[in-house]
């Protein structure tokens, strides 16, 4: 895996709202990394992160729990914009993700997070 860190982020922390998380993903995990993966072909290209859960955040669905062992990024598909998210092995993240699929919709490194995004999250 190459070392690019660009994050699909938060909104800015002003305008962060608790009815943010509650509607733009179900589920948000501190998760670590173990180890991760290509899989492609001439047409696409994804990364696959097989992650450690670390511990629930927030989880909004009722439903029965669905925790992939493996998230994959897209990196590139036909017609379909590309995703520049690069995770690193053994680094612990914060990840939103709709219950029935294994993409995130949002991801931040545990140790990148701002002051307000902590204090809304109820981190220490």
């Amino acid at each position: 895996m190459g070392a690019t860190t660009s994050w699909t982020t938060l909104p800015s922390a002003e305008s962060i709202e608790p009815r943010y998380f509650k509607f733009s993903v179900p589920r948000i995990w501190e998760i670590n990394v173990t180890h991760s993966g290509a899989w492609g072909n001439k047409s696409e290209d994804h990364w696959l992160y097989w992650v450690q859960y670390i511990r629930k955040i927030k989880e909004y669905a009722s439903l029965q729990p669905y925790n992939p062992e493996v998230f994959v990024v897209r990196r590139r598909e036909y017609k379909k914009s590309n995703c520049s998210v690069s995770l690193q092995n053994g680094e612990h993240y914060i990840v939103g993700y709709w219950r029935s699929r294994p993409n995130f919709v949002w991801v931040r490194p545990r140790n990148n997070l701002t002051y307000e995004e902590k204090k809304l999250l109820k981190l220490d």
